[in-house]
């Protein structure tokens, strides 16, 4: 009966992001791009696709700030504004949007009562508050880059959800509910390249932030959405038409739906992926074992010096005393590091997110099954270049050797090596790997 109780609840939380789902496509009707993220349905091995929209939805319910990055004209703010009117209503209502410039600073979100000073009141006592924007549940950041780094640095406490006002005061921005916790989603949008003047580095505590970067560029219209966009859009994006539903009742599913999502399940696989991914610092060939502690280069993996140490660790290395796993597609092992555990926590968080959005996409959840909703490799697959995006630290030579200086095809190329390398593996080693979890392996299994 419990299982018949959480899948009723599950089968109505698809239904309800399914909704969602709907509505955002009905306010984005104008908006053209129809670039697709390709996945498998582990359940029917068939294609399952999502585009931007549902990323920005994945987003929205697993409550997963988004950075979106590219060229202008890109559609950035239109898709951020499409979401959050779709999801929250009207602008001012439901979400708020910012520029920030050289003039961003605490004004820009504080309120001064100046009558508690006058009435005889210590300036502690009231005299700073929130403006009303930061009660809202959705925010978007325009130009992040375009303010100095000082001051761009000021919105690592909106992604943290801890602002300082002023005076002291700290306040915790987004949507409030039960015991004290806020919903916040934040959409930060910016121009990057050295085409753009007037723009400044983000700092990488700051751009870590972001759960899910898209990198716009790579996920350009096709010349049939461009055809649209010339004989169908009649200026700028229209998002009217969705603010019959009061905010509150809007908050009250959302919420639901992230509740949900967070019980969803991992499947025993895919927690072995991503253990997989987070040892990819391991280097037999390094005193430490690991890519860290170490000044870490590729002459480590093409010189000898270490194979006595290498030895004592996993035995005798081959070619020439060059680690075995040098051969790992393009050299890529001395390029690539591993994804660092606050990554691998919101990884799961939007993998998540896609199983659910997968589930929905299948066309017949009112059926599903306890096996459907979990989050399988494949999950984990699709969510891994929009969360480990600038954050896996892969070597940027590697990367203008092997693919013009890309970015996303280089981690999307890792990524299946990396799939097909863990494949491998699990195929052979699984019995193994059941007996170490379990704990009956034996030492000499272990090594």
């Amino acid at each position: 009966p419990l299982i018949l109780q959480l899948l009723h609840m599950d089968t109505n939380t698809l239904t309800a992001i399914s909704k969602l789902e709907e509505t955002v496509r009905k306010v984005g009707k104008g908006f053209f791009n129809s670039a697709a993220i390709e996945s498998i349905n582990p359940q029917t091995n068939r294609s399952v696709s999502y585009d931007l929209f549902d990323l920005l939805l994945i987003g929205a319910i697993t409550e997963s700030s988004v950075l979106l990055t590219g060229r202008t004209d890109s559609g950035k703010t239109d898709l951020a504004k499409i979401v959050m009117t779709a999801l929250f209503g009207a602008e001012e209502k439901g979400w708020h949007r910012l520029d920030l410039d050289l003039d961003f600073g605490r004004e820009q979100y504080t309120d001064v009562d100046f009558g508690v000073v006058s009435g005889g009141k210590k300036s502690s006592e009231g005299m700073y508050a929130a403006l009303p924007y930061l009660s809202l549940p959705g925010l978007i950041v325009d130009e992040w880059n375009r303010a100095p780094p000082k001051i761009a640095n000021k919105m690592l406490h909106f992604f943290d959800k801890d602002v300082n006002i002023a005076g002291g005061v700290r306040v915790k921005p987004g949507h409030p509910y039960e015991d004290g916790r806020r919903y916040f989603f934040l959409v930060a949008a910016i121009n990057e390249g050295e085409d753009y003047e007037g723009t400044f580095p983000i700092d990488k505590a700051a751009r870590r932030r972001a759960i899910i970067e898209v990198p716009m560029d790579n996920f350009a219209p096709t010349i049939e959405d461009r055809h649209s966009i010339n004989t169908v859009r009649k200026g700028r994006l229209d998002t009217q038409g969705t603010y019959e539903r009061p905010l509150e009742e809007r908050m009250k599913e959302l919420l639901s739906i992230n509740r949900a999502i967070e019980q969803i399940p991992v499947d025993g696989s895919a927690n072995h992926f991503l253990l997989y991914l987070e040892s990819m610092n391991h280097c037999i060939r390094s005193y430490t074992s690991s890519k860290l502690g170490i000044n870490f280069s590729e002459g480590i993996c093409t010189k000898g010096g270490v194979q006595q140490v290498t030895a004592q660790i996993s035995g005798p290395t081959t070619g020439g005393g060059a680690c075995h796993y040098y051969t790992f597609y393009n050299n890529m092992c001395p390029a690539v590091r591993a994804v660092s555990e606050g990554t691998s926590i919101n990884l799961l968080r939007v993998a998540r997110g896609f199983a659910a959005l997968r589930a929905t996409k299948s066309n017949a959840y009112e059926n599903v099954t306890e096996e459907d909703i979990k989050v399988y490799t494949e999950d984990l697959v699709a969510a891994f270049p929009f969360v480990a995006y600038s954050k896996l630290g892969l070597s940027q030579p590697w990367i203008d050797k092997n693919f013009q200086g890309g970015l996303w095809l280089a981690m999307n190329a890792a990524l299946a090596e990396t799939q097909r390398k863990f494949s491998r593996a699990y195929t052979i080693l699984g019995s193994q790997i059941q007996e170490m979890l379990s704990g009956q392996l034996s030492n000499e299994g272990l090594k």
